[in-house]
């Protein structure tokens, strides 16, 4: 998102100002160096929850046209928007959220409806959030997709690194997230444990984050594990590696699928990832299997494993289904968006008189 928003700065068309709820709590298993970032965002939280003074006082002072609206969980966020009425001011909720069909989404059309009333456009990352969208109520006309993107060219670096640098594709699996329950960590290493087994020379599993769940991946023959790697160093993870493996249980839009697709990389995933609808073809640059299953994660690994000689075709095809989710394209689709919502109102003022 930092290169997104420093993307969308450089090309001049909007000022913009990030309002973060983020608090230790949250920022546990993702620390980030913030002075690599190069939009700041200002904190509106503590431990405690939002501040929503500070929040008021903030939008109040920046006076935007549009504000985006991070989900419809938070009730501060709820609040503010639902305060906001006849201001000349634009709303556009953002959610990464799936459709799942649970009673909570079948009724939070009925139990919202008061809040989402309010928003003029819905930004979702891909096809599972336009279905959520166009169940909550929201017209397909109101729902763009194009939430998150990523910087691709340093991503694509490192396979142009990998291509260059190894003598030959290199046998060695990644895996990259936060070790918590959703992100399947014991699937991992249960199914890597059964690869090995299934395999003469199984190759090593890298890998990359940090978490409650560390101690499932220390220690385990086979699994190098890196702890937190900054998003700077990266490059070096991915050119080492020969293919990406991702064991969410829940997992809304991950985006480092998305990344190790930029990186040239053929991807093991289960369904449970929405990214993988978008970036990820069965067979063609990647493998998907059923959440919390060992033995398909398993099977998948050694599969994968086999096919060593197509692997660098894959992980071509890889990376161009992630070239349109790289930093430009990401401001082109919010400024069509804005530009749409823009030219809508018009056409209402016009209809009026």
């Amino acid at each position: 998102m930092d290169h997104c928003w420093s993307t969308l700065r450089q090309s001049g068309e909007f000022d913009f100002q990030i309002l973060s709820n983020a608090n230790i709590k949250t920022e546990a298993n993702t620390p980030f160096r913030k002075d690599n970032f190069q939009t700041q965002a200002i904190a509106v939280a503590d431990d405690k929850g939002v501040d929503f003074e500070k929040l008021k006082t903030n939008i109040d002072a920046f006076n935007p046209d549009v504000v985006v609206v991070s989900g419809w969980n938070t009730p501060e966020y709820v609040k503010l928007v639902k305060s906001s009425t006849g201001r000349d001011r634009k709303f556009i909720l953002a959610m990464d959220n799936p459709w799942t069909g649970s009673w909570k989404q079948r009724l939070a059309r009925f139990v919202m409806k008061s809040y989402f009333r309010h928003f003029d456009a819905v930004m979702v990352p891909g096809e599972r959030g336009f279905l959520l969208a166009k169940n909550l109520g929201f017209k397909e006309s109101q729902i763009v997709k194009g939430l998150y993107g990523i910087n691709y060219r340093f991503c694509a670096s490192s396979d142009d690194q990998r291509r260059h640098e190894q003598t030959a594709w290199p046998k060695r699996f990644l895996s990259v997230g936060r070790l918590v329950e959703n992100k399947g960590v014991s699937t991992l290493v249960e199914g890597y444990r059964l690869y090995r087994e299934m395999v003469a020379s199984p190759w090593p599993l890298r890998v990359v984050g940090t978490g409650p769940l560390a101690s499932l991946v220390t220690d385990c023959p086979g699994i190098e594990f890196r702890g937190f790697v900054q998003p700077a160093d990266m490059q070096r993870e991915w050119a080492e590696s020969g293919a990406y493996v991702i064991s969410s249980s829940y997992d809304p839009w991950p985006l480092a699928l998305v990344e190790a697709c930029a990186a040239g990389l053929p991807i093991i995933h289960t369904h449970a990832c929405g990214s993988s609808v978008e970036l990820v073809r069965n067979g063609y640059n990647g493998i998907g299997i059923g959440a919390n299953d060992p033995y398909q994660m398993a099977r998948a690994l050694s599969q994968i494993h086999h096919a060593y000689d197509r692997l660098p075709t894959m992980g071509a095809r890889s990376r161009q289904m992630a070239n349109a989710y790289d930093g430009p394209s990401w401001v082109q689709k919010w400024i069509e968006m804005l530009e749409r919502l823009d030219c809508q109102s018009t056409v209402s003022e016009n209809l009026a008189s």
